[in-house]
């Protein structure tokens, strides 16, 4: 997930220091490495430094970062998990169906009940 999802993270991770707060304090970054993710100019940048470190340290590092991100950002783990081979297989059933219809994978699960349609029509044509 977190090499799979680099880019995306970099962009989209609001808030850095507290993952970095919470690398240190389970000592799988060092205090330099810290700093230099807080000084870094921008939230991406602060992102860019982090992922160098945890290339630097291993696999421990990026599962103990992705269930501190999981804790953290909740909801864009969540987006970001969502599978685009999944949506495209459930897409191809309900058309061999003949259903017409992909609303169950694309449900916006803020919208409750509310379940918001997107055409996925011609996918498969």
């Amino acid at each position: 997930f977190v090499n799979r999802h680099r880019a995306a993270l970099i962009q989209r991770v609001s808030q850095v220091k507290p993952l970095a707060d919470a690398l240190l304090s389970q000592g799988l970054i060092q205090e330099e490495t810290y700093t230099n993710i807080c000084a870094a100019a921008t939230r991406q940048d602060r992102m860019r430094e982090l992922y160098a470190a945890l290339h630097c340290t291993g696999d421990q590092a990026k599962a103990a970062f992705y269930t501190i991100l999981k804790d953290a950002e909740p909801y864009l783990v969540e987006d970001l998990g969502k599978s685009p081979s999944a949506c495209l297989s459930l897409c191809h059933l309900l058309s061999t169906l003949d259903l017409g219809l992909c609303v169950l994978h694309h449900a916006k699960p803020h919208l409750g009940l509310v379940l918001q349609y997107e055409n996925c029509s011609g996918i498969f044509s």
